[in-house]
């Protein structure tokens, strides 16, 4: 029984995680900070927009967009990098102390 307990509380943990995630990457927009959610006429659809905060006559200049493209394109690449490398590197491992073992 508290097997299963202890893998509900991590699938619950990480649905939480990622719902955290997801709202930090778009805290920047949805209260203004740099760009704002709205309609953009020119090419005639709902996305991202600048707004005068983010402007490069604005003491702090970040592009539009950028910290939805960091935190959301950049940093869970890296993080499935590093996790599919350490997973290749025990696989590969445990394939060698397979490979001795039936050897010998």
């Amino acid at each position: 029984m508290p097997q299963n307990g202890y893998r509900r509380w991590h699938v619950l943990s990480s649905i939480l995680a990622i719902w955290i995630y997801v709202f930090c990457i778009n805290f920047f927009n949805l209260f203004e900070v740099c760009g704002e959610y709205g309609y953009d006429a020119v090419h005639g659809m709902c996305h991202i927009i600048s707004c005068w905060k983010c402007s490069e006559e604005s003491s702090f200049y970040w592009p539009t967009g950028a910290p939805v493209v960091i935190f959301g394109v950049v940093v869970p690449f890296l993080i499935m990098l590093v996790s599919y490398s350490l997973v290749y590197k025990s696989l590969s491992e445990a394939a060698v102390t397979d490979v001795e073992t039936w050897s010998q």
